[in-house]
């Protein structure tokens, strides 16, 4: 069997077991057709006070339409204050430098803190009535052990609870100067203590008026990790006696209930009682936020979670944005986070209509509910209970087999440049399925990683050269406008499909539960989109420019020492710029943002099509491809260099589109297909366009030499 027959055979092979592996993650995608809302029930109490109707009239308008869901928050010595509850609480080395209060403390207390048995790092809870004091003290002996908390009794109730140093809370570091200006010391200055945050009970007249409401009410346990194994048994009893319809946790703080010696007993419950975990995704919109213990809870359920959005600020106050006269970009951050993103809760927090004021206005509420609701249809995702992700796992054998291709494909591509000995491709070719074959089994998940990168480069790659070859073709071919056009087309099609099943086979390697969920991402994004345009280089120069007889280094000095047109370098800068720009907007953590004007386009296309084609690739890329085309045919092969390069940006792209896994395939393929179809009307607009300035050109060109 030639060589060639066994590359082939083996991307047969690697594409078939790929796309097996797709086909149980577009199973996992299609359960997922629910999506509901959780109210903010302290941002909803917000919203209350600023508008003239109460809470109770506000959790009802959203349940009617649609929200299902409302989170309720233990209470902490904090929330009790800002609620007015009659209470105060002081640290105890506060207390002890301000007179007035430290002469009020009962003689019991004072006495304590002489003796050190209330040091500083203490936290004196005052309790003014019976009934607050009841709800703290029965919270604090159902979740915690005694030696957290001392109870002192006087004309006031005392509670002190045992701190320590790292529960103190303190401000950035301030500098002391000598009259001179030069640093003395530096001086943390205590201000508070992390004592208030920790759980004490959950309201029970709170709890009456959700459920009232018509929501079903989610508790969300605090965890303190001193005393965590009691605060696992209390969440589970609380579930348990009190809220057993609760299906989903969406846990509070820093750290999930349990952590970390209470874990084990709380997975065990979660499990048996079908209870979700829900993981709240960042503000770079990227993973989730960091919360000890969560990512450890989902792994031992099987990646049974579900993603939730929460509405940042920045968020809710796009009111009238991007020229719209309502809540519209609000609505279109949640419905970009439901079908982009595999969101299917939004924890919602009411609009803010600037300067921080709560919108109380009705029909905006009325507006975009409806309208997300209408819009989500077109993806068969309607209002109710969300399904969890579900687990699936790829095998070694799996991984090993798939990457088989990459092999082909790189081998394939060297041969492209070097001429290689049959013999030589068959050991490179044993060499490398032996270390593949290592790699998959010492370091799994290093390997399927390294395996997705690899596949996004070689099939981007693989285009380019199928790009410049094409290209090669219609040098100074003398077409016509037509056939120009048409041999674009086609060479789009051709590397269109080539960078699709790419696309495919990369993320066919992350396939699997926490990929999707984002407990684990794709981190060479960047670098499957620079080594293509290396790449096409590479190939433009071997392919297009290098003449018959020239050597590899003779054709190096001849592009080197070529005459540049100023023409050459604006059109180089601009694309260079196009290609910066490029660049620093892959992924969320870039501060080059989009135009509004773009943010425009966006949206229309947004609400005009079931997925918005990306504008690099059909407005700059696929015009560039048939730019490229039209000056390759004229024989400016400088100025169709910088095209190509430009073209392998958008068949990069449409690669990179793949590698964003927490999208669901169905819509990733439709992207890319809306980019191809809207590239080819843009290509044909822009090379009848260049057309015509060419010909303008060349008639000024004639009229200065005559």
């Amino acid at each position: 069997m030639k060589f060639k027959k066994i590359l082939v055979l083996t991307v047969v092979i690697s594409l078939l077991f790929s796309f097996s592996a797709l086909y149980k993650r577009f199973n996992i995608e299609n359960n997922l057709k629910e999506y509901n809302y959780i109210l903010d029930l302290d941002e909803m109490e917000k919203l209350a006070d600023d508008s003239d109707k109460d809470l109770e009239y506000w959790l009802g308008f959203f349940n009617e339409l649609g929200a299902g869901y409302v989170s309720l928050n233990e209470e902490s010595l904090y929330s009790m204050i800002e609620d007015g509850r009659r209470l105060s609480a002081d640290v105890a080395g506060d207390m002890e430098k301000d007179y007035e209060k430290f002469s009020r403390l009962p003689e019991s207390i004072k006495m304590d803190m002489e003796e050190g048995i209330i040091d500083k790092f203490d936290l004196i809870v005052k309790l003014h009535d019976n009934e607050t004091f009841d709800f703290v003290y029965n919270g604090l002996k159902n979740r915690y052990d005694e030696d957290f908390y001392t109870i002192y009794e006087d004309e006031y109730n005392y509670i002190v609870l045992d701190g320590l140093y790292e529960d103190m809370i303190y401000t950035n570091a301030v500098k002391y100067l000598d009259i001179d200006g030069m640093g003395i010391i530096n001086v943390n200055n205590a201000v508070s203590s992390k004592l208030l945050l920790v759980g004490i009970d959950y309201d029970m007249e709170k709890y009456s008026l959700l459920a009232d409401s018509g929501l079903k009410v989610l508790f969300r346990p605090i965890n303190y990790s001193r005393y965590s194994d009691k605060i696992a048994d209390n969440f589970i009893n609380s579930i348990s006696t009190l809220n057993p319809e609760q299906k989903y946790v969406l846990f509070y703080g820093k750290e999930i209930a349990g952590y970390p010696s209470g874990m084990g007993k709380l997975s065990e419950f979660m499990r048996g009682n079908d209870i979700v975990p829900v993981m709240i995704e960042s503000g770079e919109q990227r993973e989730h936020l960091v919360q000890s213990g969560l990512d450890s809870l989902v792994e031992s359920l099987d990646y049974s979670a579900i993603r939730a959005f929460t509405m940042w600020d920045y968020i809710r106050e796009r009111i009238g944005s991007y020229n719209y006269t309502g809540a519209e970009e609000i609505e279109n951050s949640l419905y970009r986070a439901i079908t982009e993103r595999n969101i299917r809760f939004i924890y919602f927090k009411p609009y803010m209509d600037g300067d921080l004021n709560y919108s109380d206005n009705e029909e905006l509420y009325v507006d975009s509910f409806a309208s997300l609701d209408n819009r989500l249809e077109s993806h068969g995702i309607k209002i109710g209970d969300p399904a969890e992700m579900g687990n699936t796992k790829l095998s070694i054998l799996n991984i090993y087999f798939m990457s088989l291709g990459i092999i082909a494909i790189g081998i394939y591509l060297i041969n492209a440049l070097l001429s290689i000995d049959n013999k030589i491709n068959f050991i490179i070719y044993a060499v490398a399925t032996a270390m593949f074959g290592l790699l998959a089994f010492v370091k799994f998940e290093l390997a399927k990683v390294s395996f997705a990168l690899l596949g996004a480069v070689c099939f981007s790659s693989l285009s380019a050269y199928v790009l410049a070859v094409e290209g090669s073709k219609v040098v100074n071919g003398k077409l016509g406008l037509l056939k120009c056009i048409l041999k674009s087309t086609k060479i789009l099609v051709i590397c269109t499909a080539i960078v699709l099943i790419g696309g495919l086979y990369s993320t066919s390697f992350l396939s699997e539960s926490k990929f999707m969920l984002e407990m684990d991402i794709f981190r060479g994004v960047k670098i499957s989109q620079i080594i293509p345009i290396a790449a096409m280089v590479v190939f433009y120069l071997k392919i297009i420019y290098k003449k018959m007889d020239d050597s590899v280094p003779k054709m190096v000095k001849r592009f080197l020492m070529i005459d540049i047109k100023i023409l050459y370098v604006v059109i180089g800068l601009a694309l260079g710029y196009v290609g910066y720009i490029y660049i620093s907007r892959t992924g969320h953590e870039t501060s080059v943002q989009p135009s509004d004007i773009e943010m425009i386009v966006r949206n229309f296309l947004e609400r005009e099509l079931p997925a918005r084609p990306r504008t690099k690739e059909f407005l700059i890329a696929f015009p560039a491809l048939y730019g490229m085309v039209y000056f390759l045919n004229k024989d400016y092969k400088i100025i169709a260099g910088i095209m190509s390069v430009g073209a392998v940006i958008g068949l990069a792209s449409i690669v990179n589109t793949f590698s964003h896994i927490r999208s669901p395939l169905y819509l990733s393929v439709a992207r890319s297909g809306f980019s191809f179809l809207f590239g080819i009307i843009t290509g044909v607009v822009a090379i009848i366009a260049i057309d015509v300035a060419y010909k303008i050109f060349c008639n000024y060109k004639e009229s200065l030499d005559a």
